[in-house]
């Protein structure tokens, strides 16, 4: 049912059959309608004409609305006054007959007859209703009411217009939102092959390494201490990316499936700041560099959000500055303070992320052509974006090549 749905030939097709169907049922519903009223309005006049006929009364004042016919049950026309001039229609007499006739056997069996039917050579119908002649309990003849359905036509014209107009519109409006989503449905295609791709080439390396590693300390073939050791090392490396990669993908997979749930409190942002200095301080200075924390940053009020889930935003920020700057480098964290929400700033002094990528910086595994990315899982700043989205903030990046970037995100006030 998916692949047959996901056809816009035959999406259309479908669309097109439905617009038929309710073209269909509304002529007639338009049909039943228009003869449910004109029986109400014409069954009076014909009930009391078919009574008078029976008394033996012929005495009719021509009528301008119909034309009035009897025959008596053998098809002859009993003549209750000339109709030829009747207003309407212009149609012989015998053309008339020849409709009606044939109604006689159903009227004359106890059975009133109502319908729109073409009298002759017509364009536009005519309702006609029939009754028996009843005298004595005995059938007659029949008597027959006609009338020109010009209204019916005119109601119709209108419905088929507005049915016309409406099916235009409604193809073209359908063909776009359409068109908008099989691209959509081609965008979303693309993305999941791309992630697909992109999650095998990021497993693939480290298990490559891995097992190569792995079979060769196994087959014992290198005998230096040191080197095994090295190679211990690395498989350790590897093992703890691949175990990074796997971790940073059930996260996201958790987010944006809704299934991460927010704690929102109000706390202070100070102790925070300075669990995350403590962490990453001694880190960068063995590399080093320096991590800074604005006293503006620390002297912030009560925020409101969801504390482990700020910190970890700010390990995810403070973590991919660290890969970008050289030696001698500097990480800050600092804030601005507005009426309802507070700004925070992770910037460094690294090489700056280039304009052409600032665009792709929070999608999914995105690097970049830039070596020092190449051990991250591409997926830390996408989490911090989804966290941010669900906490109901915004998160953004400015850069510079080679002066540094800073990312900025909001956190409501308590």
């Amino acid at each position: 049912m998916r692949r047959l749905l996901s056809d816009k030939k035959t999406v259309f097709f479908l669309i097109l059959l439905v617009y038929i169907f309710c073209y269909f049922l509304g002529t007639t519903a338009i049909k039943s309608f228009f003869i449910d009223y004109k029986i109400k309005e014409m069954s009076p006049q014909l009930s009391v004409i078919t009574s008078e006929i029976a008394d033996g009364n012929f005495s009719f004042t021509k009528n301008t609305d119909f034309i009035l016919k009897a025959y008596d049950v053998f098809g002859v026309e009993i003549n209750v006054f000339d109709e030829e001039d009747q207003y309407g229609f212009i149609v012989k007499d015998d053309e008339i007959s020849k409709s009606l006739v044939r109604l006689i056997p159903k009227v004359t069996a106890g059975n009133e007859v109502d319908l729109l039917v073409k009298i002759g050579n017509q364009s536009a119908e005519s309702i006609v209703i029939g009754a028996p002649i009843v005298k004595d309990q005995v059938v007659k003849g029949a008597v027959f009411l006609l009338k020109p359905a010009s209204d019916f036509n005119a109601i119709l014209n209108g419905f088929f217009l507005i049915f016309f107009v409406t099916l235009v519109i409604g193809v073209l409006l359908i063909g776009t939102f359409l068109n908008l989503y099989f691209k959509e449905l081609t965008s979303l295609e693309q993305t999941r092959k791309d992630y697909i791709a992109n999650v095998s080439h990021e497993l693939k390396s480290p298990v490559a390494s891995i097992k190569a590693l792995t079979e060769t300390l196994i087959d014992n073939i290198i005998q230096d201490e040191e080197t095994r050791t090295r190679y211990y090392g690395i498989i350790l490396t590897e093992s703890s990316h691949l175990q990074r990669l796997i971790s940073d993908m059930l996260e996201l997979a958790r987010i944006q499936n809704g299934r991460m749930n927010f704690e929102k409190a109000a706390f202070n942002s100070k102790a925070l700041l300075l669990a995350l200095y403590e962490k990453y301080s001694v880190v960068l200075e063995d590399m080093n560099n320096k991590l800074e924390i604005s006293e503006k940053a620390l002297q912030l009020p009560e925020i409101y959000s969801d504390r482990e889930r700020i910190l970890q935003i700010f390990n995810i920020l403070v973590d991919n500055a660290s890969k970008f700057i050289g030696e001698n480098g500097r990480v800050v964290i600092d804030a601005e303070i507005y009426p309802k929400h507070v700004e925070f700033k992770v910037s460094d002094n690294g090489i700056g992320i280039e304009k052409e990528m600032l665009p792709h910086i929070f999608e999914r595994f995105y690097k970049g052509e830039v070596p020092q990315n190449k051990n991250g899982s591409g997926l830390g700043l996408s989490i911090a974006k989804e966290i941010i989205q669900g906490l109901g903030e915004k998160i953004w990046v400015n850069s510079d090549p080679e002066v540094g970037t800073t990312f900025s995100f909001t956190v409501r006030r308590a």
